[in-house]
């Protein structure tokens, strides 16, 4: 699959589909703007909803650190080097993807949207983005139990897990297993060494300790310690095209999606996840371009420099 959408870069065609839309009197299905995507996303759930998907905990200090780390990476752009036909695709567990997005997994999205899962599952595949499957995806909790001869609680949230609990998964199949809430290089270390196929660098989204690191402050020393042997995935606090281009720079191989998709299935349901794919899509593809990088090969940690 290739990371070429058209002849022109799937930059320059969402451009042209914002911009001469726009002359034609046809709007996006979503704001472009995250942050007004948010406040349409807002408008259209349950106080509720909203509340279950925007907040984080405590304080919510992780969430602000997550941004924060981000806007002190600053890209350095080069110039004159030839950007007119761009490859954003990456390769990734032996497939190659049309660019480094995937969907993170967040449970309950009815509260979104009344299509929750299946719309984002048919707004990836339209866009050729993979989507993490949530362990509480909207689906009729008894079932699973059913299936599994488990419950809720004992599956979700069990602090007795250990590193060695990692080889009963590791024993019962041969599909690739990522790690995920990766935040120290000695922990992404120790997963590669208990077999698992990828770590993805995360504090899911501010979600759960209030006071940790951004993830992408702590990204390149586990890029250093995990040393090319598996890949690296990168979540919490990406909010445009450039977020990604840092964390490529700094050497994740993909970048996870959260809130925002989630904010154009409350917007726009399967249609508002594909738009918010495609603006992702294209702002990253276009800062490339002006950063002076035609792949992903040629960003790089020079591209970089860190202001703090």
């Amino acid at each position: 699959m290739s990371g070429r959408d058209s002849p022109i870069g799937i930059g320059r065609e969402r451009q042209f589909e914002v911009y001469v839309g726009g002359a034609r009197g046809i709007r996006p299905r979503v704001p472009v703007s995250v942050e007004r995507l948010e406040r349409r996303a807002r408008a259209a759930m349950t106080p509720e909803a909203y509340a279950y998907v925007a907040g984080g905990a405590g304080t919510e200090e992780t969430i602000r650190e997550n941004r924060a780390a981000f806007e002190r990476w600053r890209i350095v752009p080069r110039m004159l080097r030839n950007v007119s036909a761009r490859d954003t695709a990456v390769e990734l567990f032996g497939s190659r993807l049309p660019s480094p997005f995937v969907l993170c997994p967040i449970g309950v999205l009815e509260m979104a949207h009344r299509d929750a899962d299946i719309a984002v599952a048919r707004a990836a595949a339209a866009e050729g983005v993979p989507m993490i499957f949530s362990n509480q995806a909207s689906r009729p909790m008894e079932e699973c139990a059913r299936a599994a001869v488990r419950r809720f609680v004992e599956t979700y949230s069990r602090p007795s897990l250990s590193w060695d609990d990692l080889g009963f998964l590791r024993e019962r199949t041969r599909l690739p297993i990522l790690l995920k809430g990766i935040l120290h290089p000695a922990d992404a270390v120790a997963a590669v060494e208990h077999g698992m196929d990828g770590v993805f660098v995360s504090n899911h989204g501010g979600r759960q300790v209030d006071g940790a690191a951004g993830t992408i402050d702590v990204l390149p020393a586990i890029v250093d310690a995990v040393a090319g042997r598996v890949p690296v995935l990168l979540d919490s606090g990406v909010r445009s095209g450039a977020d990604a281009f840092r964390a490529l720079a700094l050497g994740a191989d993909a970048v996870g999606l959260g809130r925002p998709y989630v904010w154009g299935l409350a917007a726009g349901g399967e249609a508002g996840v594909r738009e918010v794919i495609r603006n992702f899509r294209a702002d990253f593809d276009l800062t490339m371009g002006l950063a002076g990088c035609a792949s992903i090969a040629d960003i790089g940690r020079e591209s970089l420099a860190h202001a703090g």
